[in-house]
């Protein structure tokens, strides 16, 4: 194992340390019971784990890894516990429930334990891909059909005792944003507004991915406090109506609330939001240029996610959010192929439009993603794979 692998592997158990540090924190100010006494003496013997390994980073085992992983598995097991529904600080700016908070932190144990792994090199054939998380919620999801990369629908649950309501709700919105879109285009207000709103109603109208919904949203209610003064009173009180309707409307759908609920720990500067933005921008021209590589879908999805984050100064936790998830269902979808270079279960074409995706991910942008929570196993993920293509 090279220095630099030792270095990489110690930065990973630091980060798991400085996070086992911030639970140590917020379970501290909770009522002393036997279960949160149990939670303390999990949280620190993991603790103590972390930091042997950290004395012997160039030793690093599986069982070492497996004994991480248990450790991880025991405090999750206790997220349950009643005691957990009082709100902690979380961090300096944000308050939730210690159960929120402790189930996020375990979500961040186990995505860097998945990098760790990666980094000993010490995986079975097959094994990467088992350790891949699947794609999450987000403003798109990807797939491969006939060779090429496609977006995919994200369907509301059909099955919600409140569809019904739902459907019902998302009829009156299309049918009042007609009238204020009718009002907006005899309105001497920016273009920029009656685009925001076209595609708005448009997204509603197809009733396929809430998070969409959601962005394009959150735009028109930047955009039309911006435009305020352009607006009449009766006009800009109605547009503000509707975009508090859309957001109750999309407050019913279960893939919105736990959406919104991870977006409020995303803490991203705007040099690595910029930084995202630009890498999905790039992998746009390189998936226009691989001839083949992607339906034109694709590459309108990476800008329409890339230009909503410029929208204000900064860009709030959906938004970001959006872009973050957008990259890492791609690099979800394209690693799986990546991870089976040596087999025949995919064709040359997929692996070969796996080396583009990863190859524009690379650098900086991995370092960016890496600080949205959930996506912590990507940095070490693509370096690995790459590596193993000879790409350096």
């Amino acid at each position: 194992m090279t220095s630099t692998d030792v270095r990489k592997l110690r930065n990973l158990l630091g980060r798991l340390s400085e996070r086992l540090e911030r639970m140590q924190r917020y379970t501290q100010n909770l009522k002393a019971t036997y279960n949160i006494e149990d939670l303390r003496q999990e949280i620190s013997h993991l603790s103590r784990l972390v930091g042997v390994m950290d004395l012997r980073a160039d030793q690093l085992t599986l069982d070492d890894l497996d004994a991480l992983r248990d450790g991880v598995a025991r405090i999750n097991s206790l997220s349950s516990i009643p005691e957990l529904i009082r709100e902690v600080r979380y961090t300096t700016d944000v308050h939730k429930s210690a159960r929120a908070a402790l189930q996020e932190d375990c979500n961040f144990l186990r995505n860097t334990t998945i990098g760790l792994q990666i980094g000993i090199n010490l995986l079975d054939p097959g094994e990467l891909e088992d350790l891949i998380p699947n794609q999450k919620v987000a403003a798109y999801q990807f797939a491969f059909k006939d060779e090429k990369i496609v977006v995919v629908d994200q369907l509301p649950p059909s099955s919600e005792p409140d569809s019904s309501l739902s459907a019902a709700a998302n009829e009156v919105l299309v049918e009042q944003g007609q009238r204020i879109l009718t009002d907006l285009q005899g309105s001497n207000c920016s273009p920029r507004l009656i685009q925001a709103f076209v595609a708005l109603q448009g997204k509603l109208a197809e009733h396929k991915n809430v998070v969409q919904i959601g962005m394009l949203n959150s735009a028109c209610s930047k955009i039309t406090i911006a435009s305020a003064e352009e607006l009449s009173t009766t006009l800009l009180e109605l547009l503000k109506a509707h975009v508090e309707g859309v957001y109750d409307y999309l407050a019913q759908d279960p893939n919105w609330r736990i959406f919104v609920e991870h977006s409020v720990s995303v803490k991203l500067e705007r040099k690595d939001i910029d930084e995202l933005a630009a890498t999905a921008r790039a992998l746009a021209t390189r998936l226009e240029a691989a001839d083949g590589a992607a339906e034109e879908s694709v590459p309108a999805a990476l800008r329409t996610v890339a230009d909503l984050t410029e929208i204000s100064a900064k860009p709030d936790g959906r938004l970001t959010l959006a872009l973050a998830r957008t990259i890492e269902n791609m690099v979800s979808l394209v690693t799986r192929v990546a991870a089976a270079l040596k087999e025949d279960v995919f064709s040359e074409a997929r692996k070969w439009t796996a080396r583009v995706v990863l190859g524009s991910v690379a650098g900086a942008a991995m370092i960016a993603i890496a600080k949205v929570p959930g996506a912590e196993w990507i940095p070490e993920t693509i370096s690995y794979l790459l590596g193993k293509m000879g790409v350096k």
